[in-house]
Formats: structure tokens, sequence, C-alpha cells
């Protein structure tokens, strides 16, 4: 049985900055969620790791969101947004309207 994401994502090309206690990285985002992205950026990153983060959403705000290193494979590394960061708000709202676009272009005519 397929399970549904908690937090649906998208696709998005964006730069965004990893910003860690003693570094800056660069990378490209490679998808969003109201609960976290996945990127690929070269750097040395370990899961668990706080970081922060700092990308533009297209037609959207600028944002700086703390977070967490979750994962890493295949080249892509995924970070956890911190729950209470109010920068959050802002793209769950942006991925919230990117899906229901999506939805509505899949509408029969």
């Amino acid at each position: 049985m397929l399970e549904l994401r908690k937090h649906p994502r998208v696709s998005l090309t964006a730069r965004v900055a990893v910003i860690a206690l003693d570094s800056t990285f660069y990378g490209e985002v490679h998808q969003i969620g109201a609960g976290g992205l996945s990127a690929r950026c070269a750097g040395r990153l370990s899961v668990s790791q706080p970081v922060e983060l700092q990308f533009a959403l297209p037609e959207g705000p600028e944002v700086r969101i703390a977070a967490v290193v979750w994962w890493k494979r295949d080249g892509l590394v995924g970070f956890r947004f911190d729950l209470s960061g109010s920068a959050r708000s802002a793209v769950e709202t942006w991925v919230k309207q990117r899906i229901e676009q999506a939805e509505y272009f899949k509408k029969p005519i």
C-alpha cells in the first residue's frame, strides 16, 4: 500500500546557501515541502548537523530558516526544517499554492 507523505513536495530549481557553524556551502534545491527540502550540494555535512538555509522562492519571499541535516544519499542531502521557524509558514503556503495550481491544470475540461 502506498503511503502519502505528511508534507507533499514539489520540484524546485533554486540556489540554496547552507550555513553551517564554520562555513557556507552552496547547492541547488531538488524538491521542497513544508517540512524540509532536498538539495544537491557539496560540503562536509553530517547527519543531525544543525544548519541554516537561505533561498528564494519563485514569485515568493527570500527564506532563511533553521534546519537539520536529516539524510544523505545519491548526491542529495535532505534537510528538515525547524518546526517552530516563522519562515516555515511562508514555505508551506508557497508549496500549497503550487500543489493547488497543479491540481487545477489536471482537471478535465
